[in-house]
């Protein structure tokens, strides 16, 4: 029985003749490692290899920003928050929290979710109790395991996550306005700021034939790219 990777690599054989016109996405680099095996199998004579890339590499290709390591972003996350919160502790207390921050900025950004729809302007404790009482068990949970410390019974702590969450709309845009500045982003703002440009161009402004190869689960910003080069570009 033939190998999803095999199937493949015969197809393309026989379908796309133009190779050196072809772009072969993946989602990672082991499934593009065995492709190209399976593909030089399929040879008959000397032929250009189509370009074979990662997702994240086709979908990085569409935008300008550079991915800053992680070090650099959780201190650059760190400069955001203090500029809005004025009684921040130090970068040693933060930086665990900046992580699960930032992972949350990746998500928001990679699903296309609106920030301002996503921390919602809570102005008093009886609007945070409705909120809470509006979430779902695996939402409640999921704000317990990101704040650690919330609880939904007690007034001090939902006074505490309240001041928090009113914060977190002016550290988004801060860091990201910073970042767009220099150049840099995250995974997750460098896709969407992919997704806007792709959005943005002509049928036809890539060049080469595409074919997306072994995907089952993806992202927003996957999924809309996808259903742009499939809908105008025959992907």
């Amino acid at each position: 029985m033939k190998t999803f990777l095999q199937e493949l690599a015969e197809t393309i054989a026989q379908d796309y003749p133009e190779w050196d016109k072809l772009t072969v996405v993946f989602p990672n680099r082991r499934a593009a490692l065995y492709f190209k095996n399976e593909l030089r199998r399929n040879l008959t004579a000397p032929k250009w290899v189509p370009s074979i890339l990662t997702i994240e590499e086709f979908i990085s290709s569409f935008s300008d920003l550079q991915v800053a390591d992680k070090f650099n972003l959780i201190l650059r996350l760190y400069y955001s928050y203090k500029q809005v919160n004025a009684n921040t502790d130090g970068i040693d207390k933060f930086y665990y929290w900046g992580e699960m921050l930032l992972r949350d900025f990746e998500e928001l950004d990679k699903y296309l979710v609106q920030a301002e729809d996503l921390f919602r302007e809570v102005s008093n404790l009886k609007e945070v109790e409705q909120y809470f009482d509006y979430l779902t068990e695996e939402q409640k949970t999921f704000l317990q395991d990101f704040w650690q410390t919330v609880e939904f019974s007690s007034p001090e702590t939902k006074a505490h996550f309240l001041n928090l969450w009113k914060s977190l709309l002016p550290v988004y845009k801060h860091f990201v306005d910073r970042l767009l500045a220099d150049g840099i982003g995250y995974e997750g703002l460098i896709h969407r700021k992919a997704w806007e440009r792709v959005a943005a161009e002509k049928p036809g402004f890539y060049k080469n034939r595409i074919v997306f190869a072994g995907f089952y689960a993806l992202t927003r910003v996957e999924e809309k790219i996808m259903s742009w080069f499939v809908q105008y570009q025959q992907a």
